[in-house]
């Protein structure tokens, strides 16, 4: 997205485009909203880390006047100007009736796992995937949370894992 952002901005002279990475830390990101309504830029696109944390900053600077655009993960509030992102409770929603339709009768335990708790996009998944999955009695729903995989920077075979799963089996 970022190379895109980069590349569509070069096709407008006197365009400046500033992009900030606060490495997944939330604190980070609320300075560098608040440095951007510092700034008066006339622009700010946010994908939050986190949804409540951020929501203050992307509301200060919706009421700065400065068009707000929220991606991916949205925020506790209406204020922003749009959202651009997926409908993820349905493609939990999907998942959980696919799992669904594989399972027959047949007693089954599925471990959920959360990176992300705080993330409006791992919620709405979750929230779509059990809501397909709550009129199956054959199902028990177990969820892991707080073990963050960062996917960008380790390999499956090189992430640690809470010493529980030790014993869990997988089979297709």
């Amino acid at each position: 997205m970022v190379l895109d952002m980069q590349v569509k901005a070069s096709e407008y002279p006197g365009l400046t485009l500033q992009i900030k990475d606060a490495g997944e830390d939330n604190d980070t990101q609320i300075k560098q909203i608040r440095e951007f309504i510092k700034q008066r830029v006339d622009l700010v696109i946010i994908s939050a880390n986190e949804s409540e944390p951020v929501t203050t900053a992307a509301v200060e600077a919706f009421r700065a006047g400065i068009p707000t655009i929220i991606i991916d993960r949205k925020i506790y509030s209406e204020e922003y100007t749009t959202f651009i992102g997926a409908d993820n409770y349905e493609i939990g929603r999907a998942a959980g009736l696919f799992i669904n339709s594989l399972l027959k009768k047949k007693k089954t335990t599925i471990v959920e796992v959360w990176g992300r708790e705080g993330s409006s996009s791992a919620r709405d998944r979750h929230n779509g995937f059990s809501d397909a999955l709550i009129h199956n009695d054959n199902v028990i729903l177990k969820t892991v949370y707080g073990q963050t995989v960062f996917w960008w920077t380790q390999k499956p075979d090189t992430a640690t894992f809470p010493a529980e799963w030790a014993n869990l089996r997988y089979s297709t």
